[in-house]
C-alpha cells in the first residue's frame, strides 16, 4: 500500500531502507522491476521500488540499476510515452546522475537508442523532461574527447534534428531561468529530484554552441526564440556567444542579419562584455562577434561609414570598419585601443565565410 502509488514524499524513511536493502540482495531484482516499469499499468510500482533502490542505497542501488542492461533507454522511453510516470522516470534518472554520473553518460554513449531517446524528450513541452535532456545530451557531449567527441557531436545533432519540436524544446531550458517558472521542485532529505533550472539552461547554452557548427543555419536561425535567448546570455555565459558566433559565421549574412533583428541589444552587450575584465577568451570572443555583427550592419547601410571613430568629422572615401579623417586621428586610436581591436578584426575576417 505505501510503494503501490508513486510518491516519494510519502516513503517512510525507515521501511523504504528496509524494502531498498531486500531489493539489493535479490538476485535480478532489477531487470523485474524495468519489465515492470515499461509494462502498462504497472509503471508506477516498479519506478517506485526502482527510486527506493537508488535513494536509500546511493552508490551501490545506482550500481545495481547501471549493470541492467538498456536501463536508462527504458527509462526515458516511459518519461516520453506515459505522462502520468512522467515524473517518477525523471527523478529515478536524475538520483542516477547524482550518484553515478559516469556509469549515467556511458549508457547515453553505449546504449544504441539513448541519445535518441533524449533528444525525445526535448519536445515533451515539460519543464522537467526538456531540463533532463538538456543535462544527458551536455553529459554526452563533455565526456569524451577529440575526435571521438566530434562522432558524439554528429550523433546528437542527428538526434536533434530526427526529433520534431527538439530545438523548441532546448530553447525552453535555454529560458528556464529567464521567463517565469512556477513548476514544482519536490525535495526529500535535501535531495534536488528535478534538474535544477541553473544547471539546465548552462547545459542548454553548451549544447547548442556545440550543435551550431554541426545543424543547418537555417534550422538554427528559423527556431522560435533561440538567437533572442542565446543574446540575453550573452556576458553571462560564455558558451551562449560561442553559440551565436559559429551560427553568424556559419550562416553567412542572412544568419547574421537574423540575430541583429532577434537581438537589437545585442552590440551593446558585446560591448559590455569585452570591457568586463573577465575571461581573456570571452572578451575576444565577444570582439570577434560583435566586429561581425557591425560589418552586417554597414553592408546593410544601417551605420555610417564616412564618419571619423575619432572626432566625427566628415572621413572621407573610407571602405573599412574604422575609418578616420586624419593621420592624427588614426594613431590617437591606435593607441586608444584600435591595435588590439584591429587584430580581432583580423581574425574574424580569416574564418570561413567572411
Amino acid at each position: 500500500a505505501e510503494l503501490g502509488m508513486f510518491n516519494p514524499m510519502m516513503i517512510v524513511p525507515g521501511t523504504s531502507a528496509a524494502v531498498a536493502g531486500a531489493l539489493l540482495a535479490m538476485p535480478g531484482a532489477v531487470k523485474k522491476l524495468l519489465r515492470c516499469a515499461t509494462r502498462q499499468g504497472d509503471t508506477q510500482h516498479g519506478l517506485s521500488l526502482l527510486f527506493c533502490l537508488v535513494h536509500k542505497c546511493g552508490a551501490r542501488g545506482a550500481a545495481a540499476v547501471a549493470a541492467a542492461r538498456g536501463w536508462l533507454t527504458r527509462l526515458l522511453v516511459v518519461a516520453r510515452s506515459q505522462p502520468r510516470s512522467l515524473m517518477g522516470a525523471v527523478m529515478v534518472v536524475n538520483l542516477m546522475r547524482d550518484d553515478a554520473p559516469q556509469v549515467v553518460a556511458a549508457a547515453v554513449h553505449s546504449e544504441p537508442r539513448a541519445l535518441a531517446a533524449s533528444a525525445k524528450l526535448l519536445a515533451c513541452r515539460e519543464p522537467w523532461a526538456e531540463r533532463l535532456g538538456m543535462l544527458l545530451l551536455n553529459d554526452a557531449l563533455r565526456q569524451e574527447a577529440w575526435p571521438a567527441r566530434a562522432r558524439t557531436l554528429e550523433s546528437v545533432a542527428r538526434a536533434v534534428k530526427a526529433a520534431p519540436g527538439a530545438l523548441e524544446g532546448a530553447v525552453n531550458a535555454l529560458r528556464s531561468r529567464l521567463d517565469r517558472d512556477t513548476s514544482p521542485v519536490p525535495t526529500i532529505s535535501g535531495r534536488l529530484f528535478s534538474p535544477s533550472r541553473d544547471a539546465a539552461q548552462a547545459a542548454a547554452a553548451e549544447v547548442l554552441a556545440a550543435l551550431a557548427p554541426a545543424l543547418p543555419p537555417a534550422l538554427l536561425c528559423s527556431t522560435p526564440d533561440l538567437l533572442s535567448s542565446l543574446a540575453s546570455l550573452v556576458g553571462k555565459m560564455e558558451a551562449a556567444a560561442r553559440a551565436l558566433d559559429d551560427i553568424t559565421r556559419l550562416g553567412g549574412e542572412e544568419a547574421c542579419a537574423a540575430v541583429l533583428r532577434s537581438a537589437p541589444e545585442l552590440l551593446s552587450a558585446l560591448s559590455a562584455a569585452e570591457a568586463g575584465g573577465g575571461d581573456a577568451g570571452a572578451a575576444g570572443l565577444a570582439a570577434r562577434l560583435r566586429l561581425r555583427l557591425e560589418h552586417q550592419q554597414r553592408r546593410a547601410g544601417q551605420l555610417q561609414d564616412k564618419v571619423c571613430a575619432v572626432c566625427g568629422r566628415d572621413a572621407g572615401d573610407g571602405v573599412k570598419l574604422r575609418v578616420y579623417c586624419s593621420e592624427a586621428c588614426a594613431k590617437s586610436a591606435w593607441r586608444g585601443g584600435h591595435k588590439a581591436e584591429c587584430g580581432q578584426l583580423r581574425q574574424a575576417r580569416g574564418q570561413k565565410g567572411q
